[in-house]
């Protein structure tokens, strides 16, 4: 729980430095980023990221195929054990990566893949954040869909 209080106490501190509240003088606000500048760390015009007009306003979005997807889902698999060396293997970040190759089984109708990579992320987040966080109820939903 001290990963999510941390993080939570991070999120106020960062909305009261954006919302003009009054922020912990000890801390202060979080350092700045480039997406998010303060007024002490303007971003020079030359940096500021360049946003193209589509050559084709009409044209729709590009999907992944099945050999995107697969290549996604093997460089997942293959993350799995430096996460759980780094993290253990009920972190949160573990969890997040069955529920992502879940997800991409899924898109591609590999219903048995998708529902076990389903259930390994249920235990963790079921553990982590208790069985009535809304995550845990989602997934529930998604395996119960999987059936």
């Amino acid at each position: 729980m001290g990963y999510l209080s941390n993080a939570y106490e991070k999120s106020k501190q960062w909305f009261r430095s954006t919302d003009g509240s009054p922020v912990d003088q000890e801390t202060g606000p979080p350092p700045p980023t480039a997406q998010q500048p303060s007024k002490h760390q303007p971003v020079p015009s030359n940096q500021r990221p360049q946003v193209q007009p589509s050559a084709n306003p009409k044209k729709k979005s590009v999907r992944m195929d099945n050999k995107d997807y697969a290549k996604a889902i093997n460089r997942l698999k293959n993350s799995l054990p430096d996460l759980k060396r780094k993290w253990g293997k009920n972190h949160i970040e573990v969890a997040e990566t069955y529920y992502t190759m879940a997800a991409m089984y899924e898109l591609r109708g590999d219903k048995q893949e998708a529902r076990e990579n389903y259930q390994q992320a249920l235990i963790i987040f079921s553990g982590r954040l208790g069985s009535k966080h809304p995550k845990v109820w989602s997934i529930e939903k998604k395996i119960k869909a999987l059936e």
